[in-house]
């Protein structure tokens, strides 16, 4: 490989040499190239693989670079040995391409260097493939040496389309002409890739006609491509000829329209496409066709009437004697309405009826129609339609505007749940509560929050809490602990709709008003905690007051009402009122001496969630000896949630 020298570089190499040739002071050695790290295996390539290899034969250590690596992109890491241990400075050095083409950062105290990509470096509009790379190390001692790579490669990927030349392709053909003539129409493509080898071009009718009984589609061949005056030659170029089987006759045909499609068949190739139109040459009888096709424009919503959008443009196909062209919509369509045609111009502007992206009719197409246009040549002859007229489309792109801000089914939403609801149950809402944002893409896209007094509130979340475009929403229950009707009956709460990815960031918000449902979550509660006892007179008739017990119930409604009642096993000696609460005597007066000469001790309680107290009753004897007290034994199994009983015994002297 031959490798050019400059004179400055000559120079500086004998200089280097003069100093390398010096004998060394004790502990003075030149620094030494030693080791190469790949950095990025996707476009760098080492000599033996990956990881850390000796480079310490710096001319002959291959490596491979592919072409289009982005700038900044770390690739080869370098290390040096220096005996002793001097920091080295590293410098990519020469006149050549390497030094535009990549940067070298040096870390003197490691005695390493980054080589960094610094520019787009495109193989297929270089001279050469190798790149040789020229690092200057410099330990500050005087010794200053070069590592020369002379086997840096670049290498090519497929990154260019097939490219047809002289286009566009528009021939035109006087009919009869004789198909042993020279006339023949040329199809070339060009792959400017240096790894492209194969290329495949193929002709396919658009016109209706089959095109094989017409013409010969002629494969010339396919050589090195050489850009005019660069001075290389890189790639492939594909030539075919297009030439006539018959001579073409007018009134069967005036015009052909030949779709070609030229593919790289190399690996990672690609394709493109061209048409070919060949007009034959008679009478006016072809109909016009449209220039610069496809026709797509992006419109704002509610621009303003007059907007212009582009501008059509048509020619009659008939192009030795041809007519002018007149433009117009075709009023079958439903989006015609949205625009003004010029028809001598073919400017294409907005009319007065407002382009509104969130309209029904444009909603419907998701925002994107095609807009049927027609091309009419004006003769004073009349013509029949197909070959006077022809029609296309122009794709309109409704681009919205960020014109709605999200907006909540109704401003005010009465709700209610029952108190100790779990986390995460819905709330009851009295109708569906929806949100929606009409506008389309990010600018439909919003969050929803919780917000009370303005602060964030997690008593309740919203489902779904991100919304694009609209929702159905749930309120859920958070904080559990904060149903409790006891404490707060109801609560009022805004749900904020914001939008995330807009600049406007509208929003709106809409109330919630919840009513805590009462539940029956608490127990009757006696108003004298530590029980009751009542004194009455042996021999006290029926119907003797013996005493009151009260109760009450935090809970509101029906489910607060208590009712009192006597259990135990001498409840039957004993009534009690079941709305006040006052207890008899419940047994004859004859019966006293017998059923009252000891002490009985009963349970009051409640239905459901009920509170029991023991209550005793002690009777006096005439002797005036008290009961002895001591707990049943049977207490314990009561099915009720009873505190206990006490059974007495009387001593008469």
């Amino acid at each position: 490989m031959l490798i050019k020298i400059w004179p400055e570089f000559s120079a500086l190499v004998a200089i280097v040499g003069l100093l390398v040739n010096l004998p060394n002071c004790a502990g003075n050695n030149p620094p030494k190239m030693k080791w190469c790290t790949n950095l990025n295996t996707s476009y760098v390539t080492l000599a033996a693989g990956t990881g850390q290899q000796d480079c310490s034969a710096s001319s002959t250590f291959f490596i491979q670079m592919k072409e289009e690596i982005p700038n900044g992109v770390e690739l080869i890491r370098f290390n040096v040995t220096d005996l002793e241990n001097d920091a080295v400075t590293m410098t990519l050095t020469g006149k050549g391409q390497a030094t535009y083409y990549f940067s070298l950062q040096s870390f003197k105290s490691t005695r390493s260097a980054v080589l960094v990509a610094n520019s787009r470096l495109d193989l297929d509009s270089l001279k050469v493939i190798t790149m040789p790379l020229t690092i200057q190390l410099d330990d500050g001692n005087l010794n200053v040496v070069m590592a020369n790579f002379d086997l840096v490669i670049i290498t090519d990927i497929n990154d260019n389309i097939p490219e047809f030349q002289s286009l566009p392709y528009r021939w035109e053909i006087p009919e009869n002409t004789d198909p042993s003539s020279s006339l023949v129409f040329p199809i070339t493509v060009v792959d400017r890739d240096m790894s492209a080898t194969v290329m495949s071009i193929e002709f396919k009718e658009v016109s209706g006609v089959a095109i094989s009984s017409v013409f010969n589609f002629t494969e010339v061949n396919t050589t090195t491509y050489c850009a005019p005056r660069v001075g290389y030659c890189n790639g492939k170029l594909s030539y075919r000829i297009i030439s006539l089987v018959k001579a073409l006759d007018y009134e069967t045909n005036r015009f052909y329209q030949i779709s070609v499609n030229a593919t790289d068949k190399s690996s990672g190739g690609t394709s493109t496409h061209t048409d070919v139109i060949i007009n034959v040459l008679d009478k006016q009888d072809t109909p016009p066709f449209f220039q610069g096709i496809p026709y797509t424009k992006t419109v704002p919503e509610n621009s303003p009437n007059g907007t212009f959008v582009l501008k059509i443009f048509a020619e009659d196909g008939d192009r030795g004697v041809p007519n002018a062209i007149s433009y117009s919509l075709d009023p079958s369509s439903p989006f015609s309405k949205y625009f003004d045609l010029n028809n001598d111009t073919g400017d294409l502007t907005l009319s007065s009826v407002t382009l509104d992206r969130e309209s029904a009719e444009i909603q419907a197409v998701f925002g994107t129609f095609d807009l049927p246009v027609i091309a009419t040549e004006v003769s004073s002859v009349a013509q029949p339609a197909n070959i006077s007229q022809a029609t296309t489309s122009v794709r309109i792109i409704v681009e919205d505007k960020n014109d709605f801000a999200p907006r909540f089914s109704s401003e005010v939403y009465n709700a209610s749940v029952i108190e100790n609801t779990m986390s995460g149950v819905p709330v009851t809402l009295s109708g569906v509560m929806s949100v929606a944002d009409y506008d389309s893409g990010a600018n439909g896209e919003f969050n929803l929050t919780v917000m009370k007094d303005g602060e964030l509130y997690e008593d309740f979340d919203v489902s779904p809490a991100t919304v694009s475009r609209e929702a159905t929403l749930i309120v859920r229950v958070r904080n559990v602990t904060f149903l409790d009707h006891e404490t707060v009956k109801n609560v009022t709460f805004q749900i904020v709709a914001r939008e995330t990815k807009t600049s406007e960031k509208f929003s709106s918000s809409a109330t919630v008003q919840l009513q805590i449902v009462d539940a029956n979550d608490n127990r009757p509660v006696f108003n004298q905690s530590g029980g009751y006892a009542f004194d009455i007179p042996e021999n006290s008739p029926n119907g003797t007051t013996v005493g009151i017990v009260s109760a009450t119930d935090a809970d509101s409604g029906l489910f607060g009402f208590v009712i009192y009642l006597l259990d135990g096993t001498d409840a039957y000696k004993f009534r009690i009122n079941s709305t006040t609460g006052k207890i008899f005597v419940n047994v004859d007066a004859d019966k006293n001496l017998t059923l009252l000469n000891r002490e009985t001790i009963s349970t009051i309680y409640l239905p459901d969630c009920s509170g029991r107290r023991r209550r005793r009753v002690h009777h006096v004897d005439s002797a005036g000896n008290q009961p002895d007290r001591r707990e049943r034994p049977d207490a314990a199994v009561h099915p009720e949630p009873v505190l206990g009983f006490c059974q007495g015994k009387q001593f008469d002297v």
